[in-house]
């Protein structure tokens, strides 16, 4: 089972497991069905194993009929083993990561919280920070701050329990300068949490937050850090200002909503929080300096680990980041250093480590993109970028090769993303590749360069705010780009809602995938002609600018071009001949 020369076992077994337990999590069945289901398994996949003859066994038999002069072996029973092998490898990864979830919940469900909520009780509780505050607006224009929390003590209705529940904090504005980790007293009412995820109930605090406890020392050593960052930026324009925190830090408290809003929009939503492009030039950053040394590849890869666990505190290690972290190793893993075969291997190991440390990932919708990114630049940006340089032949130059290059990355990222974006948005954003592909060469300055300013700004505050401009630069340009290409008209092509379009969607992604090298085939007129059909497609499907459907209530709508017609005609009458 392989594709292009990756070993697809693996990675398919974790991605049957993911499948299992966002099935577990959004149908929550008993305990005691999942452990029957597990069983029942568990047994068919031993009875196929067993059935046939496994491949560590076919190794020594094949080697010694071959000594001995006799046939190979045979194609068939090969085949069977094989499959009986990832069988076995399901059953393996899917009874861990249900496993690992039956224990988080019965953790989490453990006390009076649900029930709590459930009645909508008012209690003190004691809680630890275990995310960074949120903004949102609600339907009236009122501006609330969500804070994500574990309540270690709640007291209510004349008790006082242990417990730790995943809940979500709602307050004012006092509340958004909480630090990650540290502990706080609060009191306010219980209510049921209508998302699917692991908050158990949202809870609509009274009052200032009393904190009662610091974070830990590695936190409290890191802050100053983050703090300084921030400090720093705030001598640049509003935009640069809200996202180089974000983009290198993580700290979205100051990012702009039109902004948020624009790169949402264009697909570069990646781009304001810490994702795996940092991590990613952390590492690469990372392992070139320690090319100067002459250490052996498994210490340089060693220390740039060490130096990608840093980067994950200073970051702080909530779900996107960690998630982040893993999925952006793997990807340097399987592009720049040369290990393309052990990429798919460490892609699933990473899927189910991740999956056992919060099973709550399986439902994300940020995991499967993050997945389904690192999964296309593994297997297609690398040929892909191969292929299309080796069809334009040795005069290519430098500028050539690094445009194709970052061209292919977004490319294969976008094309497996295509199915999930689809059933979020049912559209489809044509201007997200140009958007990315204009701004991925300053996304390395602008990380470099937040990571120098904030290791300086702990020292020298004032000469931090003068060097704070060199990465401001480029992440104003990525400011730039985001707004510029969230103004394009019809930028955001529509497309079929609902199971219908995220069908479509799957149809398009596996024919262009098997289209590609008809492409390369044909070199430059390929490439023009998949232009040509593009923007002809974008033509038929896009609004020209300034074109909009009339109010539902008005029978018709027409244009004033200076020959005597009405200037207004009310709703639901004609206008006058």
């Amino acid at each position: 089972m392989s594709l292009g020369g990756h070993d697809m076992r693996l990675l398919s077994a974790a991605c049957v497991a993911w499948a299992a337990l966002a099935t577990l999590l959004s149908a929550r069945p008993d305990p005691a069905i999942v452990v029957v289901v597990l069983a029942l398994v568990t047994i068919v996949a031993g009875a196929l194993a067993f059935g046939t003859r496994l491949p560590g066994l076919r190794a020594d038999q094949s080697a010694r009929a071959r000594h001995e002069g006799e046939d190979d072996e045979n194609p068939a029973s090969s085949h069977g083993s094989g499959w009986a092998l990832w069988a076995l490898l399901v059953i393996a990864l899917t009874t861990i990561v249900l496993a690992a979830a039956q224990v988080t919940l019965a953790h989490e469900e453990a006390g009076p919280v649900t029930t709590l909520a459930r009645d909508r009780a008012v209690a003190t509780l004691e809680a630890r920070v275990t995310g960074q505050p949120h903004r949102v607006v609600g339907a009236r224009g009122d501006e609330r701050f969500v804070v994500p929390a574990q309540i270690d003590r709640i007291t209510a209705r004349g008790r006082t329990q242990e417990v730790a529940t995943p809940v979500i904090l709602v307050g004012d504005r006092r509340w958004t300068n909480l630090t990650w980790q540290s502990h706080l007293r609060a009191r306010g009412r219980l209510a049921p949490s209508q998302r699917l995820g692991a908050a158990r109930a949202v809870v609509q605090v009274n009052g200032a937050p009393d904190v009662v406890g610091a974070p830990p020392w590695v936190v409290t050593t890191l802050e100053p850090v983050r703090a300084g960052l921030v400090g720093a930026s705030s001598q640049l324009p509003d935009d640069p200002a809200g996202l180089l925190p974000a983009l290198v830090v993580g700290d979205t408290a100051h990012l702009p909503d039109d902004l948020t809003d624009a790169m949402n929009a264009t697909g570069m939503s990646h781009l304001n929080a810490v994702s795996g492009s940092n991590v990613t030039v952390v590492l690469v950053a990372t392992m070139w300096l320690l090319g100067w040394s002459r250490t052996s590849r498994r210490v340089r890869v060693a220390l740039a680990l060490v130096a990608l666990a840093a980067y994950v505190v200073l970051c702080r290690p909530e779900p996107s980041v960690v998630r982040a972290a893993a999925m952006g190793a793997v990807g340097v893993l399987g592009t720049s250093w040369g290990r393309e075969r052990a990429a798919c291997p460490a892609l699933a190991a990473a899927i189910v480590g991740l999956l056992v440390w919060d099973p709550w990932l399986a439902v994300s919708i940020g995991f499967a993109l993050s997945a389904l990114a690192t999964l296309g630049l593994v297997l297609f940006a690398r040929r892909w970028s191969q292929a299309l340089l080796t069809k334009l032949g040795s005069r290519r130059g430098r500028f050539v090769d690094g445009m194709v290059e970052i061209t292919c990355v977004p490319l294969a990222a976008q094309a497996l993303c295509l199915p999930v974006l689809v059933a979020l948005n049912s559209s489809v954003s044509w201007v997200s590749i140009p958007a990315n592909v204009a701004a991925e060469p300053f996304v390395a300055p602008a990380t470099l360069g937040g990571m120098i300013v904030s290791t300086v700004a702990v020292i020298a505050p004032t000469l931090a705010g003068w060097l704070v401009w060199l990465p401001g630069l480029p992440t104003w340009v990525i400011c730039a780009v985001a707004r510029l290409a969230d103004a394009v008209p019809g930028g955001s092509v529509p497309w079929l809602p609902g199971l219908a379009g995220v069908v479509l969607a799957i149809v398009v992604v596996v024919v262009l995938l098997c289209a590609w090298r008809a492409i390369v085939f044909t070199g430059r007129f390929g490439l023009v002609a998949l232009g040509v059909a593009g923007a002809l497609l974008a033509a038929v499907l896009a609004p020209l600018p300034g074109e909009s459907a009339a109010p539902p209530a008005w029978v018709y709508a027409q244009c004033a071009v200076g020959q005597g017609m009405p200037r207004s005609c009310a709703p639901g009458r004609r206008a006058p001949s």
